[in-house]
């Protein structure tokens, strides 16, 4: 027979019953609490770290929209390409200082190739 492997919550469970059959033990008791909320703890921080991963995610992901947006928008040069993201999000947009960050090293070795 095949065993199948037990979720976090399946082992809690198996905590909390364990928990109810040794109350009449004091130290059984205590011990298998302890034990219980350290999986509780190991659960939360599992949880917590998830959000951060998805919000991070997240933002590169809108980000990653946001090049792609400028940089597929039709234009052939940088100049041209400027004034359409300065246009599109505004001239101080949080988004035009990503795709500038984004494009500077690519426009600088540019420039670089064409002077050598």
């Amino acid at each position: 027979m095949a065993r199948r492997s037990r979720s976090f919550g399946d082992e809690l469970n198996a905590w909390r019953i364990c928990l109810e059959g040794h109350k009449n033990n004091t130290a059984d008791f205590v011990f298998l609490k302890k034990e219980l909320a350290g999986f509780e703890q190991l659960i939360a921080r599992a949880d917590k770290e998830n959000a951060k991963q998805e919000k991070l995610k997240a933002d590169l992901l809108a980000q990653t929209k946001v090049v792609d947006d400028i940089v597929n928008s039709g234009r052939k040069t940088y100049a041209s390409l400027l004034r359409y993201a300065k246009a599109k999000y505004g001239p101080n947009s949080a988004k035009i200082k990503e795709f500038l960050s984004k494009t500077e090293g690519v426009t600088r070795a540019k420039k670089t190739a064409k002077a050598g």
